[in-house]
């Protein structure tokens, strides 16, 4: 049986790092799971992306302070939104180009494919959720 591992973001260092991997997870038996740092991947029109030409990036709601203001993950005010704003940057997106999803916590671990490239969330990394998905390194 395949699973899809997604990447679960937990730290701004992590997600350069994600950034620096690939635009979107990969099958674990490609060289970019493997670690590749192929640039040319990371394009706003990469296929592998959510939607072509848009970041999707998740989090729960409600998104709570300090690493959302408000409840607003899009408004760039908190840790982990100004986080994903400038990992959206280094890939070459534009503010207006990433879109924010709500995946409840529960979901965002759960193995199987997800509706958006990355998830930004405050998720304690236990054994079993680590055989679901690939988590960053925490903070």
């Amino acid at each position: 049986m395949s699973r899809t591992r997604m990447p679960l973001a937990a730290s701004a260092a992590a997600l350069v790092a994600l950034a620096a991997a690939g635009c979107a997870p990969q099958p674990q038996n490609t060289p970019a799971a493997a670690g590749s740092k192929d640039a040319s991947r990371c394009t706003t029109d990469n296929p592998s992306l959510h939607k072509r030409g848009q970041l999707t990036v998740a989090t729960d709601s409600p998104a709570y302070e300090p690493w959302f203001d408000s409840n607003t993950p899009s408004n760039g005010k908190g840790f982990e939104s100004a986080v994903a704003y400038a990992v959206a940057e280094k890939l070459g997106f534009e503010r207006d180009q990433v879109k924010w999803v709500v995946e409840p916590f529960a979901h965002s671990y759960a193995p199987g494919p997800k509706p958006f490239d990355f998830d930004i969330n405050q998720i304690s990394i236990t054994p079993q959720r680590a055989k679901a998905v690939d988590f960053s390194t925490s903070y």
